[in-house]
């Protein structure tokens, strides 16, 4: 998944696990990236996910990684959740 990560995290490994009351934009589709983020010509991964947002309703509450979240947000392209 792409998103932008605001708030305290730790590393684990090569993992990142945000920490509680951080805040998480999740990118459900490739076009609505923000333009201000990535150049022309950027390549993404190979195997990258974008995570169908549709499916999800603000006040949903669901695991992420290894810890506990809740839908904020939802517009089109992005989810916001808040990690508990």
């Amino acid at each position: 998944m792409l998103g932008l990560l605001n708030g305290k995290y730790k590393t684990v490994g090569a993992a990142i696990e945000p920490l509680g009351d951080a805040t998480i934009t999740i990118f459900t589709d490739k076009n609505a990236l923000p333009g201000d983020q990535f150049l022309p010509g950027d390549q993404f991964l190979p195997g990258d996910q974008f995570l169908p947002g549709d499916q999800f309703l603000p006040g949903d509450q669901f695991t992420l990684g290894n810890n506990k979240a809740q839908l904020v947000s939802r517009k089109r392209g992005q989810m916001v959740v808040r990690v508990q």
